[in-house]
């Protein structure tokens, strides 16, 4: 609709904030992205921050809200004159996706193969040793991911369990892994003191045994079923 001097009326406006998504994890700090505008937002629940959506008639837009996660400042020591820094992470997901942030599946500090061993869990056996710091993101999809870094990761990759040698050595998980490449830009995030964020995208190719389609056994079609993956962020 428009008014008697041609300008188009507000339909819609909106104040979207981290308390809205039921369920999600109750932290100071979150990332939120418009997937029709591609805006990044900080968002600080100690200043009971939010974003203002306004939308026109036939404008529709969906947000990803997700939360910051912490890694230890023990755990990691940058170039910063002996001092230790935390580092902030809030994955996004497949941005593309109109449910992008549905392509996290798990977000988790690093452990290495002693520790996993130590916590009766699986030792990843892979080509390339992982120092410092370091998260692993659960993902399924492909395409644009995108998350958010209080400082960028001095390398990123991408991991590929392989399921065929996994059942034949049971006690180890056999894993390929591939550097990834990805860019990044500045964000500062008004609602934090002006804090300096890193927006980070990267390409999640298809998996390497992923079919267009599968057969059920009786001639039948089925739809593809992307598997789950890692993404390994390195801090050093």
């Amino acid at each position: 609709k428009k008014s008697s001097h041609g300008a188009e009326n507000v339909i819609v406006k909106a104040v979207i904030k981290p308390s809205d998504v039921e369920g999600l994890s109750n932290v100071d700090t979150y990332a939120m992205f418009s997937h029709i505008s591609q805006e990044l937002s900080i968002i600080s629940t100690e200043n009971d921050g939010a974003v203002t959506r306004v939308l026109r008639e036939n404008e529709t837009d969906i947000y990803i809200v997700a939360p910051f996660t912490s890694l230890p400042a023990a755990d990691y020591r940058g170039d910063l004159n002996g001092l230790e820094e935390t580092i902030h992470l809030a994955a996004l997901g497949c941005v593309d996706m109109i449910n992008g942030g549905g392509a996290v599946v798990s977000l988790e500090q690093y452990k290495d193969a002693e520790e996993e061993k130590e916590g009766g869990g699986k030792a990843a056996a892979a080509t390339t040793t992982i120092d410092g710091a370091a998260v692993k993101i659960g993902v399924r999809g492909v395409g644009r991911f995108a998350c958010v870094a209080s400082r960028a990761p001095s390398s990123v990759w991408l991991i590929e369990d392989d399921e065929q040698q996994q059942q034949q050595q049971p006690d180890t998980l056999r894993a390929s892994m591939r550097k990834l490449d990805f860019t990044q830009r500045e964000h500062i995030a008004a609602s934090s003191a002006e804090k300096m964020y890193k927006f980070l995208e990267m390409d999640l190719p298809e998996p390497a045994r992923f079919s267009s389609h599968s057969d059920d056994g009786c001639g039948n079609k089925q739809s593809p079923s992307i598997p789950v993956r890692t993404l390994l962020l390195q801090w050093n």
